[in-house]
C-alpha cells in the first residue's frame, strides 16, 4: 500500500499526464500571445481583431514545438505531417478565435483582454487540447505484449504481483 495520501497521488498523476503538461505549454504560449496582442495594438496601433490574430499566430508557434517536444514527447513522427495538422485546426482556431474578439470587444464592449482570454478558453480549451492529441499528436498504437509490457512496468501494483523467486535467501523480482 501507498504511503501518499490521495492528494499527493492525484497531483502525481496529474503532472505526468500529457493533457496537464498540454494545459501548461498553453498558459505560457498565453502569456506570450497576450503580450504580442498589446503591443499589436497599443505600439503599432492596428485594431484587436488584427491584434488578435497576430497573437495567436505567435502563441500558436511557440503550442506547437513544446506541445511536440515537451507535452506529447512526439518528436519521433514527422514534423511537416504534424505540422500540417496543426496549422491545419489551428488555422480554423484562430479564425473563430478572432471572430469571437471581435463580438466581444466591438459588440459587447468588453476590455480586450479580458475578451482575448475569453475568446481562448472559448476557442483553444477542450476541443483544440482534444484536437492535438488525436489528430496532430496521436498517441502510438502498441502491439498486445509491448502495451501489456508498459502497463506492468508501470503500475505499482502490478509490479507488487509479479512472480518471484528466491535466490540465495533474498527475494528477486522476475524482470
Amino acid at each position: 500500500m501507498s504511503d501518499a495520501s490521495p492528494l499527493q497521488r492525484f497531483w502525481r498523476w496529474a503532472l505526468a499526464s500529457w493533457a496537464t503538461r498540454s494545459l501548461a505549454v498553453g498558459a505560457v504560449a498565453t502569456g506570450v500571445d497576450i503580450l504580442v496582442l498589446l503591443l499589436c495594438v497599443k505600439a503599432l496601433g492596428l485594431p484587436p481583431t488584427y491584434g488578435a490574430m497576430v497573437g495567436t499566430t505567435v502563441g500558436s508557434t511557440l503550442t506547437f514545438f513544446a506541445n511536440r517536444r515537451f507535452a506529447f514527447r512526439d518528436h519521433e513522427n514527422a514534423l511537416p505531417s504534424q505540422a500540417f495538422k496543426f496549422l491545419l485546426t489551428t488555422s480554423v482556431g484562430i479564425l473563430a478565435h478572432g471572430a469571437c474578439v471581435w463580438i466581444f470587444t466591438g459588440r459587447l464592449h468588453i476590455p480586450l483582454v479580458v475578451a482575448k482570454v475569453m475568446a481562448d478558453l472559448c476557442v483553444f480549451s477542450v476541443a483544440q487540447l482534444f484536437l492535438l492529441r488525436y489528430v496532430v499528436f496521436p498517441a502510438k498504437v502498441l502491439a498486445g505484449a509491448e502495451r501489456t509490457s508498459r502497463v506492468q512496468k508501470s503500475s505499482p501494483a502490478l509490479r507488487r504481483a509479479r512472480p518471484r523467486r528466491v535466490r540465495l535467501g533474498r527475494e528477486v523480482s522476475e524482470r
